[in-house]
């Protein structure tokens, strides 16, 4: 019987994936701060799209041979960009 750790292992992560979850984190972090005006939201969903965006881009520069490379790169930036921003004005927000 097949452990859930060789499971795991057998699927490897899509970049492209990353990116757009960074992206979808950052325009959400954005969302809450301007829209909806619910900074420490905002601050907490900006948090947590910094932490996935940086992972993102890390990984995406380290996936060799991957087709949507560059794609997956800016992507992840500019999900890493918009969530720095939903949590700069969440934080500005709270102040």
């Amino acid at each position: 019987m097949d452990s859930l750790e060789d499971d795991v292992q057998k699927q490897p992560r899509d970049p492209l994936m990353l990116g757009i979850g960074a992206l979808i984190l950052g325009v959400i972090a954005i969302v809450s701060d301007f829209v909806l005006g619910q900074a420490i939201a905002g601050l907490g969903i900006g948090a947590v799209g910094l932490v996935f965006g940086g992972y993102a881009v890390n990984y995406a520069n380290r996936s060799i041979g991957d087709k949507n490379r560059m794609v997956s790169m800016v992507l992840s930036a500019v999900g890493l960009f918009a969530s720095m921003i939903g949590f700069i004005y969440g934080l500005a927000g709270l102040v």
